[in-house]
């Protein structure tokens, strides 16, 4: 998690996909979890809150045509903000993603 939000940098140049919203987090905890969900499953404590969360995306092209297999890789950043935000494409994948 940062305290400002992330410059446009070489990781945004290098990414093919990226996007970002605000996310409400009135618990203070959050889960990231790909398919499944699990009562086990390790929670991230943050201060409750709203955040802007960006996430970098690569290996897109890798992804099976159900969606389901890949190489395909995921940077989250996460930083407070005081109010909700629509989510939006700030980077856009030259190609329709499989099984989308």
């Amino acid at each position: 998690m940062r305290r400002t939000p992330p410059a446009d940098d070489v990781e945004f140049q290098q990414a093919e996909h990226v996007t970002q919203a605000s996310l409400a987090l009135p618990s203070g905890r959050l889960l990231i979890s790909m398919q499944e969900f699990d009562d086990e499953l390790p929670r991230i404590r943050l201060t409750p809150g709203t955040y802007a969360v960006r996430v970098y995306s690569n290996g897109l092209h890798t992804i099976s045509e159900d969606g389901l297999d890949g190489e395909d890789r995921y940077h989250v950043v996460l930083w407070p903000m005081d109010e909700d935000h629509p989510a939006q494409v700030l980077k856009r994948y030259p190609e329709p993603l499989p099984g989308g």
